[in-house]
């Protein structure tokens, strides 16, 4: 499911987001984690900045006009309902992708063939040998989530 955000106002002193989603669900989301370490984010450290915050791409995102700031609805969606989001730890474990592997009727080399990786890194994942890269964790959400809406990935 595509996770909307009907609208968006902030709190510049506590640096938080107050969300109203498509759904009618509200929610509130703390910036200042991202605000510490990343530099696209550092302009919002500026209270006047920061109360720019606007919903972008017809409810996709929350952004900050002139600056390179932006948060998609379903990384502030999991923030605020982590029960919701299929990876808790939003890293993807061995056993989280071999679970993905079960779920969608995958072999090592068909996983290979859908993600665009060799059939070695594939099984290097589904073992433990190497930590699941950000990257196919994605993938991996995107191929999840065209396979809920029946949509190609």
């Amino acid at each position: 499911m595509t996770r909307r955000i009907k609208q968006v106002t902030t709190d510049s002193q506590s640096l938080t987001l107050m969300l109203v989603w498509a759904n009618r669900a509200r929610s509130v989301y703390d910036m200042k984690p991202l605000l510490g370490g990343r530099t696209a984010f550092a302009p919002l450290r500026h209270p006047e900045v920061f109360a720019k915050a606007q919903v972008i791409e017809d409810g996709l995102g929350v952004g900050w006009p002139g600056t390179d700031a932006d948060c998609s609805a379903d990384k502030l969606w999991y923030a605020a309902h982590p029960q919701d989001n299929p990876f808790p730890d939003a890293i993807m474990t061995a056993v989280d992708f071999k679970g993905w592997l079960t779920r969608h009727g995958l072999s090592l080399t068909g996983a290979a063939s859908l993600l665009g990786l060799s059939r070695r890194q594939v099984a290097a994942y589904a073992s433990g040998e190497k930590s699941v890269p950000r990257l196919v964790f994605l993938a991996c959400m995107a191929v999840s989530q065209a396979a809920t809406t029946g949509k190609a990935a």
